[in-house]
């Protein structure tokens, strides 16, 4: 392996990271081994540019406007190289869903170039943006200390290979190390990749000494450590490098692992069975064990070569049986507090691990570049302090945003249950076992909800249900740890399935709530723990008191819970890593669930109002439930069916005949579905249009920046008439129109500001319905370049006259917005807004352009193109816009009630 160069005397200049460890990879050219589940695509946006401050002899902080995905961004990659070399290859980092990374452990005097590609959760990969960085020259003589000797040792790996790891040097300004063979240097790894590196192609059998030096920002070289000598294994040793370890435990079956240093056969010896792996002469063994007793033990033997190791299979037990398992969240970065936990799992008589999320924490990104050739995150944060608790204990993991980092490489070494990587339930014992992904998509609609609503509901009769989870519904860390989507879509969920005990992770603490219904103290309710304390740093709680939901939280000592099921009863007890005691435990007695049959109260003020030929607005007061409402179900003319259920106290009724008369009931109902008595009964008659006309286009203005913001009709409005505004600003996502007034004093209202994080584009659609007289529009934003366009209607609604809207903003040749839903009548509105290139952009049928396209091309050119049309039926309507060459660009629709 060819060493990196080094910056400064008596070393010369490198762009090396970690070299030695395989991790110089372009986003491009990194396998995607096993996909998560996803039917998604499309690839992140390119993050914005990247702005750089704060420069340093050895540091600089960096930030980029974000990228936009059609489901979200999972996190960002940061790549480092030489200015000289272009393009950077070697990836430092993946963050979290920030748009910032804090550069430090530069040298001093050296041009860098960063890159940073945006990940989503179904591994796609946005394009790299880079930026280029020079650090501040430095003058330091001082050498850093070494590491010490004794934090200094090997792994033999095999015949050919030897890895070494040692500990941080004290000194704060270490850029990297030097890693000293026979007193010759033969690798280097700068930091902030993990201090351990992979020595390859030694001769078998041979012993060799090894020291590191640290090596600060100014290519100051520390004295190296007292040698260690270590010695490879003869030619063709096998040894068994990481495992055994158990997956997919089932009270039938399970699948034994193991990895082996070199390609060989292997066998699982159990059961009195002998079970060759049926790949071959592999590295990574994975037996399926079948025919298997439910609650037993098994003792197994996994034999490769002439090596062999042992551990337990414990199936899954059957209904009636207690048992135990082990709770444990955000532990997977190979710290003590990580070690400590495992030796008390190991030894707590458990039978499985459910893991609560981010079960790795990659130090760079990629957590297994290469087994073959690199002692990796898996081995060194996992394998090595995690090895006595998976070989007799089942690893049954919930995903956290870090396994999403490695490009599939957590899944091809844990497979879960279940099909796609994600989402999955299993029963043991007496309880039902949910485990959802909370970085997949969980609203109510998607995939993933449909497989928790269905697998709850069907199974009702099992004496537990307990839900795993990554993110907390409540955590009291910080004012946004709690997950709100987690409460507006799965707590509701969880509280009409009867689940009874909640377990998350994500928060770094320990921390219990009391029984909870919509997040109040209710006996009977569910009790949400977080277990997220591990091993991988703290979250500390605030010093104000524990909000009313909060039974118990400590946030000073790692941890993991320990839950007991037996047939009547649930217990949880937190075990602290550092003593082994038990600091917090509470039992949930079978039965005790919230048994709601108690509806809530009838609506009251219910009130119908005619708001076109076709619509009906509904409002009404809400109701109040022991436990809470959940929603309202609208009745119409009587019949037994509700035409509709809604959250809010409101409802608009759409799609009805001119001059009929309908009447309504609403009533509300609880997460138990109980529902209420029926509200007043309201009617209201649609408008018979035979006295009006439909939607007409009555005048038009248009303005730009480059004159004035002031658009002036060729004659003044009239009262009533619906007056749409439609606008393309070059400002991205800030400096959006702040307001816009007209010279009678109508009310305006924004419909929609569709721009893109990274984009030059934003376009605007604003409506009121106009007092009298006005003649002059106005629009007020701080942004230079503005082209705007009014027109004035007829034959619109007065009053709720917005039926809906919708927008988007992208890159490209075709501008599109919608589907939109419109009724018979209605008046359809849509623009085309375009940024950076004054070119005619045409609107596809069956828009009708209201006017000449306006455009501003001093400056940054903003281009605004808009036209309307009635709705001849009703059905989803769509607005497409079409021009010659790729540019940025929003469009909007927006669909307006035709009047009575």
């Amino acid at each position: 392996m060819s060493a990196l160069s080094m910056h400064g005397s008596p070393l010369t200049r490198r762009a090396g990271i970690v070299v030695a460890t395989g991790l110089t990879l372009l986003a491009s050219m990194v396998a995607s081994p096993v996909r998560a589940w996803a039917t998604d695509t499309s690839a992140p946006t390119e993050p914005g540019a990247i702005t750089v401050s704060s420069v340093t002899a050895s540091g600089a902080s960096l930030k980029w406007s974000s990228s936009t995905d059609n489901v979200g961004i999972e996190g960002y990659r940061v790549y480092r190289g030489l200015a000289a070399q272009g393009t950077p290859a070697t990836l430092i980092a993946t963050t979290d869903a920030v748009t910032s990374y804090s550069a430090t452990h530069l040298f001093s005097g050296t041009g860098y170039v960063f890159g940073v590609v945006a990940i989503d959760a179904a591994n796609n990969k946005s394009a790299m943006r880079t930026v280029s960085v020079t650090t501040a020259s430095s003058s330091d003589p001082t050498p850093p200390a070494a590491p010490s000797t004794t934090t200094v040792s090997f792994r033999v790996f095999s015949s050919s290979r030897i890895d070494v790891v040692w500990g941080a040097s004290s000194s704060s300004d270490v850029a990297g190390y030097r890693i000293l063979r026979n007193g010759a240097n033969v690798g280097e790894v700068d930091l902030p990749n993990s201090p351990r590196f992979s020595d390859n192609g030694l001769a078998a059998a041979t012993s060799y000494s090894y020291s590191i030096e640290a090596v600060d920002s100014a290519g100051n070289v520390s004295a190296p450590t007292t040698a260690k000598t270590g010695r490879t294994l003869a030619a063709n040793s096998v040894v068994i490098a990481r495992g055994p370890y158990l997956s997919n435990v089932t009270g039938s079956s399970a699948i034994v692992s193991w990895w082996t240093n070199l390609a060989t056969t292997g066998t699982v010896g159990i059961d009195g069975r002998q079970l060759s792996d049926p790949a071959g002469s592999v590295q990574h063994h994975a037996v399926q064990v079948s025919g298997l007793s439910a609650g037993a033990s098994y003792p197994y033997t996994v034999t490769s070569g002439a090596v062999s190791a042992s551990g337990t299979v414990h199936t899954a037990a059957p209904a009636g049986q207690s048992f135990s398992f082990a709770a444990i969240g955000d532990f997977g970065g190979g710290a003590a507090g990580e070690t400590q936990n495992a030796n008390n799992i190991a030894a707590a008589g458990t039978q499985f691990v459910q893991t609560l999320g981010d079960n790795i924490y990659p130090s760079s990104g990629l957590p297994d570049p290469n087994f073959s050739t690199t002692y990796s995150d898996f081995d060194q944060r996992f394998f090595k302090p995690m090895g006595a608790v998976i070989k007799s204990q089942a690893f049954l993991p919930a995903n956290g945003n870090k396994e999403y980092y490695g490009d599939g490489e957590f899944w091809n070494a844990f497979p879960m249950l279940g099909g796609n990587h994600s989402w999955y339930s299993y029963d043991w014992g007496s309880a039902h076992i949910l485990v959802l992904d909370t970085e997949q998509p969980y609203n109510p609609g998607s995939d993933q909800y449909t497989f928790a609503q269905s697998d709850l509901a069907a199974h009702q009769n099992s004496t537990w249900r307990i839900v795993a989870l990554q993110r907390p519904p409540y955590s009291s860390t910080s004012a946004n740890s709690s997950s709100k989507p987690v409460q507006q879509y799965l707590v509701p969920l969880f509280q009409s399935e009867k689940v009874q005990l909640v377990l998350s992770g994500n928060s770094h603490n320990y921390e219990r709530t009391y029984p909870l219904m919509n997040g109040v103290p209710t006996s009977g309710g569910i009790t949400y723990v977080v277990s997220g304390a591990g091993g991988n740093g703290f979250n500390k709680f605030p010093s104000t008191s524990p909000p009313a939901y909060s039974a118990f939280r400590e946030s000073s000592y790692y941890e993991y819970a320990k839950v007991t099921v037996t047939p009547s009863a649930v217990t949880v007890a937190a075990v602290r890593a550092d003593t082994g005691a038990v600091f917090d435990s509470t039992t949930i007695a079978a039965g005790t669930s919230v048994s709601d049959n108690t509806p809530p109260t009838a609506p009251s003020n219910l009130a119908a109002s005619a708001v076109s030929t076709s619509a009906i607005d509904l409002s009404w007061t809400a109701s109040t439930d022991n436990i809470g409402v959940t929603g309202y179900r609208i009745y119409r003319d009587g019949a037994s069916t509700p035409i509709a259920t809604v959250t809010t106290t409101s409802f608009a009724d759409t799609g009805l005949g001119a001059g009929t008369t309908h009447q309504y009931q609403v009533t509300a109902v609880d997460a138990a579905n109980n529902e209420s008595a029926p509200s007043n009964q309201a009617s209201a008659t649609t408008g018979s249009g035979g006295t009006g006309s439909s939607p007409t286009l009555v005048q038009t203005a248009a303005g730009t920046s480059a004159t004035s913001l002031t658009a002036t009709f060729p004659g003044a409005t009239t009262a009533g008439h619906l007056l749409v505004l439609t606008a393309s600003l070059y400002t991205g996502t800030s400096n959006h129109i702040t307001s816009v007034t007209d010279s009678a004093g109508s009310s305006w209202t924004r419909i929609g500001a569709y721009a893109s994080s990274g984009h030059n584009s934003d376009g605007e659609m604003w409506y009121a319905v106009s007092a009298a007289g006005a003649r002059s529009v106005a629009v007020h934003t701080a942004a230079t370049s503005v082209a705007f366009q009014v027109q004035e209607y007829s034959g619109t609604a007065s009053t709720s006259v917005l039926a809906g809207s919708t927008g988007a903003s992208n890159v490209g040749t075709t501008a599109t917005a919608g589907p939109l839903t419109a009724h018979a009548g209605d008046l359809v509105v849509g623009f085309v807004a375009g940024h950076g290139t004054a070119q005619a952009i045409t609107l596809g049928t069956p828009f009708t352009a209201t006017q000449s396209q306006t455009a501003i091309s001093a400056g940054s050119i903003a281009t605004d193109r808009s036209g309307s049309e009635v709705a001849s039926g009703s059905g989803p309507v769509s607005l497409s816009g079409t021009f010659s060459s790729s540019m940025y660009w929003a469009a909007g629709i927006a669909a307006f009630n035709a009047g009575p």
